[in-house]
């Protein structure tokens, strides 16, 4: 190869005339404007290149000149390697400016349609198609010939391709692609951090929020940084904060700031909608406030409209007629899945018509995936329609390992869950206590071994005998019914939590002994076994003449406590008016303040251990400041299924953090029924047969 005088690029512009290799009468010119290239010296490694990657008619050597199509992404293209070995591309930069962009299916080009991005890829480019084809969002436009992919995949594209890439080119001069690119990266900047950097922004947040509330309410300044975040993300995130540090109040305050999409549409559990009324109140004394009470209930102007989810799919028309452009969805997992006629699916199927009609929607969640990937999908689909409407199996063949079992398509599992938790990064924000309020308490998660009585022993192994002679009676009769490894484990369960009551309330007398001025708090599952605790207090009270464990001064929240008395139940125990309250775990995981406490006590267990997050974090929130430590106690009956169920639940709670917070991509779990099953077949405790049905059970 020559040594190069000079790395300037030099171009001219020509009229080519030829004929198909057909035409042998050449009867029939076709004709096309080319752009000759000129450089000193000979470098062959380039010819290839250009031969290579720009497939001939786009770049052609006719044995005096090299030249190729006057088409801006063909130019772009060799501009891209004339570059890479290191040549002056100047005066062809200024040239293709020139040039019109075409649509020809030879050139690349992009356009912006909404919030996706049009990708045109020449034919034969194999290389760049299959590099598109991997991306999981992508989608094929047949009737434009391009490639579709969200706007929220152009930096990945980008990223994939490199900067010089003719496509990477267009989308870095492209105005809207590079204007959504900078409020991204922003987005992600500040969902990596726990409060923003720049003063600037976070003092224009602060002064346009201080016109609006009450002199003496402030914000925490990360909770500055999530109101920032939304505007960013145009209204349409997920606020995925840790439970107990303010979303609440973040999307109080982004409706403030956007005055002009009231009226509000607020959709929260049943056991909360009055403490939203409560906090809108408290932050915006102006507003008007209306609770949806009821099936028939009659709407009125109210800017904001507090609704529960098991009201939202009766009064759907009342709701979509209020017009409001900002919707917010709290606790939002409890939106799941549309495809069967369930009262759980009716409500997420009505959330999501009110939601498509708004301008923002803010979903909250500090466990916005509770057990399973799969969970999170409506949420997505809700706050990014553009990106995730009608991607169910792309986002579960992606991210749930989902596969067919031979009877249907199982999307229980987990995969790919680092580029997940990635991709969580651009529509949530999520801080963890620790970030954020470091003077909050640690929490510290004790496992402590519960001994029952003998008798009350005895009754759990007759209970485990009888379902395994019921099991045995079956197959005889040909097979175990629909159901019955998860009533099985279920009732076991439950018998389980029997044998805790009298352990559950020797612990809380030795606790109450050292802390008589503390209240505690105690979580059940079932009804009966959180009445045994009541009920074994009042005994022992009678029976040793003393209230340590007063059981009058005592209160119990679950499913049948009005909202009434359990927000009268709530500030008696704030106030150290109470010395402890019953909760069921399902009735009072969410939406209530307990920092009066430092210790939770759980007799019982949940299935999904997000519930058991958000129970614990009752006591470790907001106004808990001032404590060493918040312990949250689990009591476990050795050698029963509550040894193993604890060892299960916690190696789900693995996965679900690192989907949230980011970590290792862990291996796919089954169901913690089956999990139960396997081990209680390899320890002995149930018959082997039992395999066969728990693979195929929904337990």
């Amino acid at each position: 190869m020559w040594r190069l005088e000079s790395m300037e690029v030099e171009v001219s512009e020509y009229e080519d005339i030829w004929f198909s290799k057909n035409d042998v009468n050449k009867r029939w010119p076709n004709k096309d404007i080319r752009v000759a290239l000129d450089w000193k010296g000979r470098n062959v490694g380039l010819y290839k290149d250009l031969s290579a990657e720009l497939p001939y008619p786009s770049f052609k050597y006719d044995g005096s000149r090299m030249s190729v199509l006057k088409d801006k992404h063909t130019v772009l293209k060799a501009m891209e390697i004339l570059k890479r070995h290191g040549y002056d591309t100047t005066e062809l930069r200024s040239y293709s400016k020139d040039i019109t962009q075409t649509n020809e299916r030879d050139a690349y080009s992009i356009s912006v349609d909404g919030n996706s991005v049009m990708v045109g890829v020449p034919r034969n480019d194999l290389d760049i198609r299959y590099k598109i084809k991997s991306m999981p969002n992508r989608k094929w436009d047949g009737l434009s010939k391009t490639w579709v992919i969200p706007l929220s995949d152009a930096s990945k594209l980008i990223s994939t391709l490199g900067d010089d890439h003719s496509i990477s080119m267009l989308m870095n001069e492209n105005e809207e692609v590079s204007r959504y690119m900078l409020k991204k990266a922003e987005r992600i900047a500040i969902s990596n951090a726990s409060s923003l950097d720049d003063d600037d922004v976070l003092a224009d947040i602060q002064l346009r929020l201080s016109e609006v509330f009450p002199d003496n309410l402030k914000l925490y300044p990360f909770q500055y940084a999530g109101v920032r975040f939304a505007e960013l993300a145009g209204g349409r995130c997920l606020i995925g904060d840790d439970m107990g540090i303010g979303k609440t109040i973040q999307a109080i305050a982004y409706s403030a700031l956007y005055r002009e999409q009231w009226p509000v549409i607020v959709i929260c559990p049943a056991n909360v909608k009055y403490n939203w009324a409560k906090e809108v109140r408290t932050w915006l004394p102006d507003a008007t406030v209306q609770v949806v009470e009821g099936r028939k209930y009659s709407f009125t102007d109210a800017d904001f409209t507090i609704v529960n989810y098991d009201l939202v799919s009766y009064v759907e028309d009342g709701l979509m007629n209020l017009n409001s452009n900002l919707v917010i969805i709290d606790e939002s997992h409890y939106l799941k899945n549309k495809g069967s006629k369930s009262k759980p699916v009716k409500r997420t199927v009505s959330c999501m018509r009110i939601a498509e009609h708004a301008k923002s929607v803010i979903c909250l969640s500090g466990t916005a995936i509770t057990n399973r990937p799969v969970e999170l999908y409506t949420t997505l689909e809700m706050v990014r329609p553009s990106e995730y409407k009608d991607q169910y199996w792309p986002y579960v063949k992606r991210y749930c390992n989902a596969y067919h079992n031979g009877f249907a398509w199982d999307v229980k599992g987990s995969s790919n869950i680092d580029e997940l938790h990635e991709k969580l990064r651009d529509v949530m924000i999520r801080r963890l206590k620790e970030e954020v309020l470091p003077e909050l308490p640690d929490k510290v998660r004790q496992f402590i071994p519960a001994v029952p009585n003998d008798s009350d022993l005895a009754k759990y192994k007759r209970a485990h005998r009888s379902w395994i002679r019921r099991y045995e009676s079956y197959m005889q009769m040909g097979g175990a019914p629909k159901g019955f490894i998860l009533n099985m484990l279920t009732d076991l369960r439950h018998e389980a939590g029997k044998l805790k009551i009298s352990p559950g309330v020797d612990w809380l007398e030795d606790y109450k002994s050292q802390n008589p001025d503390t209240p505690v708090v105690v979580f059940f599952h079932h009804r009966d076994v959180g009445q045994g605790i009541l009920d074994e207090m009042g005994r022992r009270c009678n029976q040793k003449g003393y209230d340590l464990l007063n059981h009058k001064k005592w209160r119990v929240i679950d499913g049948n406590t009005p909202p009434v008395k359990r927000e009268k139940y709530i500030e008696q125990f704030q106030m150290g008016m109470i010395d402890g309250l019953l909760c069921s775990t399902v009735a009072a995981k969410e939406g209530i303040t307990l920092t009066a406490a430092d210790t939770v006590l759980f007799i019982e267990r949940e299935w999904v251990p997000g519930w058991e997050e958000q129970a614990e974090d009752r006591i470790r929130r907001i106004g808990a400041e001032g404590k060493d430590t918040v312990w949250a106690i689990y009591l476990s009956v050795v050698g029963t299924i509550d040894e193993r169920f604890d060892r299960i639940v916690e190696s789900k709670r693995e996965v679900v953090t690192s989907i949230l917070n980011g970590g290792d991509d862990y291996e796919t779990r089954t169901n913690i029924g089956k999990e139960l099953i396997k081990e209680m077949v390899e320890a002995g405790e149930l018959p082997e047969e039992m395999l066969k049905i728990g693979a195929s059970s929904d337990s």
